[in-house]
């Protein structure tokens, strides 16, 4: 990403993290999933302890882990940034996620990823706008409904049979593997084709 896309310094938000999550007027679950069978991203939207929204959305086979939470996150801040609420409820969200690494990585200011300026921009125009958004962390399985909700919601979105993805983004490091593979595979093949190869058989 070229540098001059990066927000202004006085643009710039914290990935605030708290322990207590309950006390606020919206509570959005988040989660990713990657196996044999695809890339998925899952949201739920709790209004105190009323489900309201459920999301969820297809990235490319090539997309990580990490970039289907990083979306889950991207469309749950969108979701908010059009959410009314009453007069006599604080304007407070906090996204919630059974991921440590994950975590500690979207707060690691020096993570330039496409998805997570996305979500520095979206915070910063929520913010903006008087809402205050934190982040949380809830071990894995452990019957909290909106995290089981947001994990089935990924893993559905992941079987999916849809040819096409709604987020198809693939990172440098995905990228690069890609490359590096290729390269061994024609290494490979010109070795077993040349004149080397056929004397040591």
């Amino acid at each position: 990403m070229v540098s001059k896309n990066w927000p202004h310094p006085a643009d710039v938000v914290e990935f605030t993290e708290v322990e207590e999550y309950e006390d606020k007027t919206i509570q959005i679950y988040i989660d990713g999933s990657k196996n044999d069978q695809g890339v998925g991203a899952g949201v739920a939207i709790f209004f105190g302890k009323e489900l309201v929204t459920k999301l969820k959305y297809k990235l490319d086979n090539r997309c990580s882990n990490n970039q289907a939470e990083e979306l889950a996150i991207a469309k749950a801040l969108e979701a908010l940034e059009s959410t009314d609420i009453e007069e006599n409820s604080p304007p407070t969200a906090a996204i919630i996620t059974d991921s440590r690494i994950y975590l500690d990585s979207i707060k690691n200011v020096n993570n330039r990823s496409y998805l997570i300026e996305e979500l520095r921009k979206r915070l910063f125009k929520l913010e903006s706008s008087n809402w205050t958004v934190t982040f949380a962390w809830v071990k894995v399985h452990v019957g909290i409904l909106g995290n089981e909700l947001a994990d089935q919601l990924a893993k559905t979105a992941a079987r999916a049979k849809d040819k096409i993805s709604y987020y198809s983004r693939i990172t440098l490091i995905t990228l690069f593997w890609e490359l590096e593979e290729e390269s061994k595979l024609k290494w490979q093949q010109k070795w077993e084709e040349s004149p080397k190869a056929a004397q040591t058989k």
